[in-house]
């Protein structure tokens, strides 16, 4: 018996240029980007639940994909070529983002197969700010330790907002507990 959930995809889906088909884990990819011109279509068979993260990012536990080239007769002695380019790595921001088409040397846009969560942002920014300390330092334990420094000085003002309440609340207790103890008894009769 098949368990392996198949689902249909819409015509314009199915028919709509693919830029770039990957298969990733937590700390690689592997990728194929076929040449701009080239129409090719994909198909896939899902298992699982299947999340969409997006307009093209769709993310299934099991996923077989098919990347389908047109069809075409070749007559005797005729050549065609098609051209790919694979990506077998690691999910290395910087080098995603170099990673380009074939023949037409466009960006490829690999670097949206790394998820960075609700707060994207935050850690594309934090990201940077830690590539920045390492070209400083050649090192990433002292980059971490320094982006740690920076993090703790920007959010500094609000810490400290935090512990100026808690001392006003600490000074606050033995006039709460006396006030308490003197009502205590209509508490207990409401």
């Amino acid at each position: 018996i098949n368990n392996k959930v198949k689902e249909e995809l819409k015509e314009e889906e199915r028919k709509t240029p693919v830029k770039w088909v990957a298969f990733e884990n937590q700390y690689f990819v592997a990728s194929i980007i076929p040449e701009t011109t080239l129409e090719t279509e994909y198909r896939r068979e899902t298992g699982g639940d299947v999340k969409k993260t997006g307009e093209e990012n769709i993310i299934a536990e099991t996923e077989i994909a098919s990347l389908l080239v047109p069809g075409f007769i070749l007559k005797p002695e005729q050549r065609r070529a098609h051209h790919f380019r694979l990506y077998i790595g690691p999910k290395n921001n910087n080098f995603l983002k170099e990673v380009t088409t074939p023949v037409t040397q466009e960006p490829a846009k690999l670097d949206k197969v790394i998820d960075f969560g609700i707060f994207g942002f935050l850690a594309v920014i934090m990201l940077g700010l830690l590539n920045i300390f390492h070209k400083i330092t050649a090192n990433y334990g002292i980059a971490i330790i320094l982006l740690t420094i920076f993090s703790k000085v920007i959010v500094y003002p609000i810490t400290r907002k935090g512990y100026k309440s808690m001392k006003k609340m600490q000074e606050l207790q033995p006039q709460m507990k006396e006030i308490q103890e003197k009502y205590r008894d209509e508490c207990k009769n409401q």
